[in-house]
């Protein structure tokens, strides 16, 4: 909010002011510190009137716009964004801000518009529309769209109210205008037909013919009226009549001045006066929640002592209030006056003036406890009879006190009792005075604090030692289960009241602990309520249930609700109202009206739970400045940084102050804030400031919200986002060039040694290949041995067959062997010198070889060839490989056989593999081995053929296998031999 003074502006937050004065010299400041009036005709754009012209303030760039005049403006009236209307005390002007051309920054020139023909602005009718009075007394309506004026009327009532001065002109909710001149309080239709000074009024009310400075109308319709020497005049509306509100010296909360000089509401309802030379006052419907009564030394009629130590009522409105040291108090609430006694040194008067205690019987008795006994009020003689509990010297001096704890309790059936720290008395009407009653506290020092009456008529007591359950004809009750209780609960604790909350459960006030929730029949506690549920202090005096079920509690830190339903917990302190945040043991009561009273220390507070007023304006929140390393950050409220405030490394240290638009309550308002990036939750406080202290570096958004003094928070967080740069190693281009870096002397490391690992790979794997190559050539030049020495074995066979026919005389067959022999043998030189050759010239020299073999015994055996779909000329294989298993199925199976004598040699392809089948019809492998046996024969050509084919896989890396398989027929007889090579092929 702004003020305007004579000392300048000054901008109010809630917490501090803020000034803006004219400083000499500087052409960048006010036209003069003397400021009348105050206009905003958009965000940031302020026009102060001044005695000595007008300043235009653009807040976001602190820069001044200034025109002199010689005349006093008194009021601003805004047109539109850039033009407003300025009201001297004879002259009208119309001003309008003109940007500067060809200018780089945003400069202005102030063009003014004189308008001779019109007296003041009267009244803003609506967005378009002004009311303007002209110099020849008659009433304009101008036009803002159209820029043209309007005659409204030329009636006779504006002939008379505009020579008079109009200061301020407002429309009530009935359309109705009120007109405040220099001659009073005028009231006009909405059609400015009839108009009303009123006449009767203006007798007892001089505010209203008394000089009108402003005029404002509240949310419900009643009038305000600031009167220049007469204080402040409210109508009512809803009763038709005025108030006044005057100065009053002794009242300190009351208006500080009768010279009223301007009137505001503000957005959550708070209600403004300007003085002309005591400052501001300001009202909120919303801040006090309950009456509160005290000490007004200078009036008679009023409480003179604000130590309140008890209360009692009766059925008459009365209240009763013992003080401390005060005497006794009347309290009249219909006609809001106070009755005083107190000891006068006479027999009829209390007999002291400290209250400890009071009670209005069922009889309408009104006894007093004070520290030298009991008194009974006797109202129609208006004095007090005196009891003592022991037998009185009446010469003796009462200052001096005989009793220093006296509670006084009513039981059911009408009993009066009196209870001190050790003794129980009771009330003998008979006798008039009080005797000591057959139940005493035997061996137990207590302080009796409060009694509760159950349904049996037994007591339940709370004292200072703890919890008692009484009978009082058969004395205490349930004794070992409350030491319990007491031992293990009150140990170090006292008890001050109890309030009964259903059938079988009551209240337990303490004054270390809170509240506690106690089952009377199943002696048992079953709640505890203290700080740590929400209660603002753990001193619990007092409790009292209000028609709503909920619980109101005086502490020593004000006054706290609890509604069990809800568990909802609220405080309330001396801001809301209450005469202070302490109060007294015993000072509590509820009337018969359910109205709540609680005493403490500065007079005492009447609580209307059904008429609390409930502040619901949902407050803006402002962030009020920012300074960073304790220099104040150029900050203000009206451009949104939308952008990102770039801070260096070392301006880390930031605090934050805010604050709540709401102004009704300023220390009730509690504020949430949160630093997106730094903060995990929101963090609330009571305190309108947030510091952070040696941020580190990073992005960062504040955000703060504010409550009203009813806990009614802001729709929308204030916002303020920042960056704080990192230093040049802290930033993410380091980090990147860092880690570049770091992954390039990675890669070159990891480089080096995987071409030094692969260099050794590459070696090693040079020398196995070098290591293979030899051991392939040593492979071959093995094989080629292998050939080597079966050829020889094939030829020394043959010669063997050839020399056994010439010694039989065969000579013919010998030639033809021979001839034969001569071309396997030049076929078998040809192919002694390879490794492989192709399948068909295998085929071939077996061919030759059995032929061969058929000749020199004489065709005795069979044989054939069979190729199933291969290609025999690209097949390859080593030349000798096929030839010693065929020569050992005729050698050791065909010719030791008798009859038929068959070999048949098949290949074909099964998948990639070439299988070659010898299959022959001789004796089979067991009798042949037999025969072998007992000739101690060796085949050197089969174990050949297994170094050949060891050889063959360490050439080719191939897969070369054998299987023998034994025939048998149906007897399970020998019928043969079958053998199967497989060889992978390539």
């Amino acid at each position: 909010m702004w003020f305007c003074t004579q000392e300048g502006l000054n901008r109010y937050d809630g917490y501090s002011f803020n000034s803006i004065k004219r400083e000499i010299g500087n052409k960048n400041s006010l036209v003069s510190n003397y400021t009348t009036c105050i206009a905003e005709s958009k965000p940031g754009l302020f026009w102060f009137g001044t005695e000595k012209g007008l300043s235009i303030y653009f807040y976001d760039s602190k820069k001044f716009v200034n025109a002199v005049y010689p005349l006093k403006i008194i009021k601003i009236f805004v047109e539109d964004s850039l033009t407003t209307w300025l009201q001297t005390e004879n002259s009208l002007y119309k001003v309008r801000l003109v940007e500067k051309l060809n200018s780089n920054k945003e400069e202005y020139n102030l063009k003014v518009e004189a308008l001779p023909d019109y007296r003041e602005v009267l009244f803003k009718i609506s967005n378009s529309h002004f009311l303007v009075s002209g110099r020849d007394n008659r009433l304009y309506v101008y036009n803002i769209s159209t820029k043209v004026f309007k005659l409204k009327s030329a009636s006779y009532i504006w002939q008379n109210l505009i020579p008079k001065k109009i200061n301020s002109m407002v429309k009530d909710n009935q359309s109705n205008y009120w007109i405040g001149t220099e001659s009073g309080i005028y009231k006009t239709d909405k059609n400015f037909v009839s108009i009303d000074s009123f006449p009767e009024e203006r007798k007892q009310f001089i505010a209203l013919k008394d000089k009108t400075a402003d005029i404002k109308i509240d949310n419900d319709g009643n009038v305000f009226i600031a009167s220049y020497q007469n204080g402040l005049l409210i109508y009512v509306s809803s009763k038709n009549q005025f108030s006044e509100y005057k100065y009053d010296a002794y009242d300190l909360n009351g208006l500080p001045d009768n010279k009223t000089t301007s009137l505001f509401f503000d957005k959550s309802g708070t209600f403004w006066i300007g003085t002309k030379g005591s400052g501001l006052a300001m009202f909120s419907p919303f801040k006090y929640k309950f009456k509160h009564i005290t000490q007004e030394p200078f009036k008679t009629t009023w409480l003179t002592n604000k130590y309140i130590l008890c209360f009692e009522s009766n059925d008459n409105e009365i209240i009763w209030i013992g003080t401390d040291g005060g005497g006794l108090f009347q309290y009249n609430t219909k006609e809001n006056i106070f009755s005083n006694w107190r000891n006068n040194n006479s027999s009829n008067s209390l007999s002291n003036d400290i209250i400890q205690d009071l009670l209005n019987d069922s009889n309408n008795n009104l006894w007093v406890g004070t520290l030298n006994g009991i008194c009974k009020f006797i109202p129609e003689k208006n004095a007090f009879y005196r009891y003592y509990f022991t037998a009185n010297n009446t010469k003796e001096n009462l200052k001096i006190p005989r009793y220093f704890h006296i509670r006084l309790f009513e039981s059911k059936n009408g009993k009066v009792y009196a209870i001190d720290e050790k003794s129980i008395y009771t009330f003998n009407n008979q006798k008039n005075q009080f005797e000591l009653d057959s139940f005493q506290f035997t061996n137990v020092a207590t302080t009796t604090r409060y009694i509760l009456e159950d349904e049996d008529n037994t007591w339940w007591i709370a004292s200072a030692t703890g919890l008692y359950h009484v009978d009082m004809r058969n004395g205490f009750l349930d004794a070992n289960k409350i030491k319990m209780i007491n031992s293990t609960y009150f140990k170090t604790d006292q008890l001050y009241s109890l309030l009964k909350y259903d059938t079988d459960r009551f209240w337990i006030t303490t004054g270390n602990n809170g509240i506690y929730l106690f089952n009377k029949r199943t002696k048992k506690i079953e709640r505890n309520i203290s700080e740590k549920n929400g209660l603002s202090n753990n001193f619990i005096y007092g409790i009292l249930q209000d028609e709503a079920g909920k619980f109101w509690m005086s502490t020593n830190r004000g006054i706290t609700t609890f509604e069990p339903p809800t568990n909802k917990i609220r405080s309330y302190d001396v801001n809301d109202g209450l005469q202070s945040n302490e109060f007294n043991n015993g000072a509590f009561l509820k009337t018969k009206n359910n109205e709540l009273l609680f005493g403490g220390i500065n007079g005492f507070n009447i609580i209307d739970p059904t008429n609390i007023p409930y502040n619901n304006y949902k407050p803006t929140v402002n962030i009020t400045s920012i300074s960073i390393d304790e220099t104040k950050f150029d900050y203000h409220n009206y451009t949104a940084y939308n952008n990102k405030v770039k801070l260096s490394n070392n301006q880390n240290n930031i605090e934050f102050e805010f604050a709540s638009s709401d102004f009704a309550n300023t220390p009730k308002n509690l504020f949430e804030y949160k630093l997106d990036g730094y903060d995990k939750n929101w963090i609330r406080t009571n305190r309108n400031f947030a510091s952070y202290p040696k941020l580190p570096h990073g992005n960062y958004i504040f955000y703060v919200r504010a409550s009203n003094n009813d806990g009614v928070f802001s729709s929308e967080a204030a916002v303020f986002p920042f960056r704080i740069k990192p230093l040049f190693w802290q930033t993410w281009l380091f980090r990147i060039f860092a880690a570049l870096l770091i992954i390039f002397y990675l890669y070159r490391f990891i480089t080096n040694r995987i071409r030094k690992e692969r260099s050794k790979h590459r070696e090693k794997m040079r020398l196995e290949n070098q290591k293979s190559i030899y051991e392939k050539q040593l492979a071959e030049i093995k094989l080629k041995a292998l050939v080597a020495q079966m050829n020889p074995h094939f030829i020394f066979n043959c010669m063997n067959s050839i020399q056994a026919m010439i010694l039989s005389d065969q000579n013919m067959q010998a030639s033809t062997y021979l001839t034969k022999l001569s071309r396997l043998v030049r076929s078998v030189l040809e192919n002694s010198v390879k490794t492989f050759i192709p399948l068909h010239d295998v085929i071939e020299n077996l061919k030759l070889y059995l032929e061969l073999e058929s000749l020199r015994f004489d065709q005795q055996f069979n044989y054939d060839f069979r190729t199933d779909d291969i290609d025999v000329y690209s097949i390859e294989m080593p030349s000798m490989l096929i030839q010693p298993y065929v020569e050992n199925a005729i050698w050791h199976g065909l010719l030791k056989k008798n009859g038929e004598k068959n070999i048949h040699i098949k290949f074909f392809r099964s998948f990639n593999y070439l299988i070659c089948e010898i299959e022959d019809n001789g004796i089979g492998r067991v009798k042949a081995g037999e025969l072998n046996l007992k000739k101690q024969h060796k085949s050197l050509g089969t174990i050949i053929t297994q170094e050949m084919f060891d050889t063959l896989h360490k050439i080719k890396d191939t897969d070369y296998s054998v299987e023998i398989i034994d025939l048998y027929d149906d007897a399970n007889l020998s019928k043969g031999t079958k053998v199967i090579i497989r060889m992978e092929l390539n």
